[in-house]
């Protein structure tokens, strides 16, 4: 069997320039070409051969296919890896010299507040309180900015679809339903795109539709990854454009999509789009 760029994907036996060639294609794809040697001298192929030939073509072709994913696959599994691994090492060392630091600062004024009631001096205690709240809330946002830029450890364990479901299992209030078709190796970049997006859309239609049921879809269309997630309340209808809106289009641009919110008469949908690319 040789590929589309004549690179040997398998030899069994021994090749022939004579004999056979097989075409092998799967979903309108080319693969590659399947090329059975030469009979022996003096023998030839009979319809009834070339009419099994023929009917071996498509299984091979499938398997070929199945053994290009798997090595996709685990390329892509190694470079998952390795971005977790370099990821990790990011946010150590932002809490080591932002968020510590940070830290060790408000922990130092407390104590100068300490020593200034101690000696009754109430006009640098209330100086250190106020450093102390302006500190916090430094520090508070600078958890926020790294916890933003974290992968979640979910889609390393399970997968986006696992993972998104995970999420469901603990929510009350309405009916939550998650379909998604067979998906594509999806880029880091567009899975946790997908997976903000859905937990936001999912969290913002729990608090504010007052609605009974959430349904979750992905779909693959064309060269883009299509997220749904549509509820049956009405609380979309009169919210403004908040905060957890603006991150999903944040997102959704980010990923080389678009996000798009349908408000109507029985519920709201919001859908993202987000641009597949290349493992």
């Amino acid at each position: 069997m040789v590929g589309p760029d004549d690179r040997r994907l398998g030899v069994i036996g021994t090749e022939s320039p004579d004999g056979e060639s097989l075409p092998l294609r799967v979903g309108g794809r080319d693969l590659g070409v399947l090329r059975v040697s030469a009979r022996g001298p003096g023998e030839t192929y009979t319809d009834a051969d070339r009419h099994l030939l023929t009917a071996l073509a498509p299984p091979v072709a499938v398997a070929v296919r199945a053994l290009e994913l798997a090595d996709a696959l685990e390329v892509e599994h190694r470079r998952v890896l390795t971005a977790t691994r370099a990821e990790r090492e990011r946010v150590r060392h932002e809490l080591h010299d932002g968020l510590l630091s940070r830290l060790f600062g408000i922990r130092m004024g407390l104590t100068g507040v300490d020593d200034a009631l101690r000696t009754g001096d109430s006009d640098a205690a209330r100086t250190q309180l106020a450093a102390m709240r302006t500190a916090v809330r430094d520090a508070n946002e600078e958890t926020r900015r790294i916890a933003a830029a974290q992968r979640p450890i979910a889609l390393d364990e399970w997968g986006l679809v696992p993972a998104i479901r995970g999420h469901t299992v603990a929510a009350s209030g309405p009916t939550v339903t998650v379909t998604a078709e067979l998906l594509p190796v999806l880029s880091p970049q567009v899975e946790e795109a997908a997976y903000h997006i859905a937990i936001e859309a999912m969290t913002n239609a729990a608090r504010h539709a007052d609605g009974s049921r959430i349904d979750v879809e992905l779909a693959v269309d064309g060269d883009d990854l299509v997220l749904t997630v549509s509820d049956d309340g009405s609380g979309g209808r009169s919210a403004p454009e908040g905060i957890g809106l603006s991150s999903m289009r944040s997102r959704a641009a980010g990923a080389g999509g678009k996000l798009d919110l349908d408000i109507g008469p029985t519920g709201t949908t919001v859908t993202a789009t987000l641009r597949l690319e290349e493992p």
